[in-house]
């Protein structure tokens, strides 16, 4: 759990998607009714779409979501940071999702 500015966060590490782990997603959605996914590759057919599908399928949650990861584009080269700034992965632009996801900005 992170708190930062009036915002707290609970982070999940998602290691698998196949299982997915929807008891824990599930709960902290019931908790924070926000999520955000965030992914090091493709947002489609990831941990973001799988997600939305558990939550489309779930009678009875609703919350706001959001997935930040690579865009249907093509890849390119360059360094860690670098690459994490141009697909909008670094810390700059989570905090900006999650600020956006609360209606903050």
């Amino acid at each position: 759990r992170l708190v930062h500015d009036g915002i707290e966060a609970e982070v999940i590490d998602a290691f698998s998607i196949k299982p997915l782990d929807s008891e824990t997603i599930l709960g902290s959605v019931h908790k924070t009714g926000r999520v955000l996914t965030a992914e090091e590759h493709s947002i489609y057919g990831g941990l973001g779409s799988a997600v939305a599908e558990l939550l489309a399928e779930t009678t009875g949650v609703s919350a706001r979501m959001a997935r930040i990861g690579v865009q249907d584009s093509f890849g390119t080269s360059g360094g860690y940071d670098e690459l994490f700034a141009a697909y909008g992965l670094n810390s700059d632009a989570i905090v900006t999702a999650v600020l956006e996801l609360c209606d903050i900005r």
